[in-house]
């Protein structure tokens, strides 16, 4: 039977109603593959739904992340049939992506997920990567690619693809060593890839992509007169004289989160500093109507910077901090019997948890002064001043609309992460809800921390952790999403240098043109004046 034969057979010749829920997901797998091989959009529609019509809270945790990855697979499928290349190069807006993201987010964070095979958890992960990737969030897209790998070591697609964003990444830094070392990762990573042993896996356009990248790679360290090495040595870099210094750098390293784009590529002792700062600023000196002035966006980089690293310090006083502090000595508490945790080091995981969100307004803010915005700084919201009249249901401005800016749309993306108050369109992160529910308790309730997990029952139920004023979390499951929005904060603020760089890069070309260029450099800060 061919692919025409076996599509007319999927579409007119099966009653899924009858079918068992694995019968069912395997139904769905092949007609969405034979649709998009046939480019059958009718196809996919039909498999969109059918897994819209399906009573989800019938089928098993696992079949249900299965069907989530399948529709993530489906909706890209149908953005593929109809995309316009050149029409979405820069389209900021896109929501099949948006669907696709969230498909793939409730596959990967689902309970069933653990229950899926190493090799459909890889392609989850990958397809996930790709979508991030696709929208300019390069720096998290490395994280997918490196879990991807961790359940098959060898797919060439995951291996191949984070060679590309690795690539992408580089681009756009301003520091040369970073971006050669960053090149070079990439090209031993294209040649894994296309020369592994699983290399008849490759997709042959995916192929195509990776051959061409290796040999824009290989050009670009010609012109440079530069060497690629195809492996290099970044181990050789001290951590500190202290012990307890030593250990909280490697685990930065480990969690990647130093302000360093070398820290993405690996936990290499090169990364253990916060390098990352704004790039050279340039000021049109014969534009009298100029208010541009560098040294203040030095400044709030420096504050943000400065915020960042101390919110990071605390969340890893918070989480490995053992015996009783003696600030807590001598406190009288009462044990309302619900398994509660008190302790300096949990309020300081709760720190570092409003200092990152923190961070994020005054990039809203950052971004208001540079791109002349004029929005009253009382009412820059970094969720929504993308937005005319700051309106996320409205279009977006024109200063961003097709601005090709690929750092800048990460960021913008990355906002879609946040859900704010009283929004109609729901965030692409699936947990996004609870965060927003954390920061509210946080600010207006209390947030209550127990030593056991609290699932959604006993939230909604009348339980011993029903408690009427706060939110109930357990101390585990709060950490975690403390260390995602690090994460999350410290690619925002990558993604904002970069952009950053970029615009100025334009500027610079166009002041070059009218006359010269006349440096001003701001001293290093002296450290030892930090007290």
């Amino acid at each position: 039977m061919n692919k025409e034969e076996r599509f007319e057979k999927l579409m007119f010749d099966t009653d899924t109603s009858s079918l068992s829920e694995k019968k069912f997901t395997q139904y769905i797998g092949e007609l969405a593959d034979t649709s998009r091989d046939l480019m059958e959009e009718e196809g996919l529609d039909r498999a969109l739904k059918e897994i819209q019509e399906i009573e989800f809270e019938t089928l098993s945790k696992k079949h249900r992340s299965l069907l989530n990855y399948y529709r993530g697979n489906i909706i890209g499928y149908q953005r593929e049939i109809n995309r316009n290349q050149d029409d979405e190069k820069w389209k900021w807006q896109d929501t099949h992506i948006e669907k696709e993201i969230v498909s793939f987010r409730k596959c990967i964070e689902s309970e069933g997920f653990k229950d899926l095979s190493s090799k459909r958890k890889s392609q989850a992960y990958t397809n996930l990567g790709n979508c991030f990737s696709r929208v300019g969030r390069f720096v998290e897209t490395i994280n997918y690619y490196n879990e991807a790998l961790k359940w098959d070591s060898q797919f060439p697609m995951a291996i191949g693809n984070k060679a590309i964003c690795l690539k992408t990444y580089a681009q756009y830094l301003y520091d040369k060593d970073h971006r050669k070392i960053l090149l070079d990762y990439s090209y031993s990573l294209l040649n894994k890839s296309l020369k592994g042993k699983n290399k008849k896996l490759l997709h042959p356009k995916a192929k195509k992509d990776f051959i061409r990248t290796l040999k824009g790679i290989e050009s670009w360290f010609s012109k440079n007169d530069l060497e690629l090495t195809d492996g290099f040595e970044l181990e050789e870099y001290p951590y500190g004289n202290d012990e307890e210094e030593i250990k909280y750098r490697k685990w930065c390293i480990k969690n990647r989160l130093f302000l360093n784009p070398i820290n993405d590529i690996g936990p290499f002792s090169i990364s253990n500093q916060d390098v990352l700062h704004l790039p050279s600023l340039y000021d049109d000196l014969s534009d009298d109507s100029s208010d541009f002035h560098p040294p203040s966006y030095f400044g709030l980089f420096n504050q943000m910077k400065q915020e960042f690293v101390s919110a990071r310090y605390l969340y890893y006083e918070g989480i490995t901090g053992k015996g009783e502090h003696f600030s807590d000595k001598k406190v009288f508490l009462h044990d309302t019997l619900d398994y509660p945790e008190y302790s300096l080091n949990i309020e300081k995981t709760k720190m570092s948890f409003k200092m990152m969100y923190s961070i994020l307004d005054k990039i809203g803010f950052f971004l208001n002064q540079y791109f002349s915005l004029d929005i009253p700084d009382k009412q820059v919201n970094f969720r929504r001043l993308w937005y005319k009249n700051e309106d996320h249901n409205q279009p977006l401005k024109t200063t961003f609309k097709c601005r090709k800016n690929y750092p800048l749309r990460g960021l913008f993306w990355l906002s879609k992460d946040i859900e704010g108050k009283e929004e109609r369109r729901q965030a692409i992160d699936p947990s996004a809800r609870e965060i927003r529910n954390i920061r509210n308790a946080l600010e207006h309730r209390y947030l209550k921390l127990h030593t056991f997990d609290v699932g959604d029952e006993e939230k909604e139920q009348e339980h011993l952790f029903k408690d009427r004023f706060s939110y109930s979390l357990s101390r585990r499951d709060f950490e975690d999403k403390v260390l995602k929005t690090i994460k999350l904060t410290r690619a925002a603020l990558i993604y904002l240098s970069l952009a950053t760089n970029l615009e100025e890069m334009k500027k610079k070309d166009k002041i070059r043109k009218e006359g010269k260029i006349m440096p001003m450099g701001l001293p290093k800060y002296d450290l030892k004046r930090k007290k």
